[in-house]
């Protein structure tokens, strides 16, 4: 399990099965089959058939269901939901109208950091 799952949450937000099903296979296009259990305070795990989707999806993101953001972290052995603290959650800011001459890296993180 260590090297093929992830335990996922998205914040503020407990969608159904059937829910995530469609949402993974729209929004990750996996190769290979994932099964997803379902667990306590809106937890699930994802075990990755193919270890290259695994890896893709867990480096890629930020990922957003509407405006919920997924939390991963990797799998570990007795994991316990009510025991969990965040540490990182994805959030997304638009920037509007935000001229060309700050479209560089180190720009964005400065105002990024700025934001919190």
């Amino acid at each position: 399990m260590q090297n093929y799952a992830i335990i996922c949450k998205f914040m503020g937000l407990w969608p159904t099965e059937k829910a995530l099903q469609m949402w993974i296979r729209h929004h990750w296009k996996p190769k290979g089959s994932i099964d997803l259990h379902l667990g306590s305070k809106g937890f699930f795990t994802m075990v990755f058939a193919n270890i290259e989707d695994k890896d893709r999806v867990f480096e890629g993101g930020p990922y957003f269901f509407a405006a919920a953001g997924l939390y991963m972290r990797p799998w570990i052995m007795n994991f316990v939901p009510k025991c969990e603290t965040f540490t990182l959650v994805p959030v997304w800011v638009r920037l509007y109208s935000l001229p060309l001459d700050y479209w560089k890296i180190e720009l964005l993180i400065a105002i990024g950091n700025k934001l919190g």
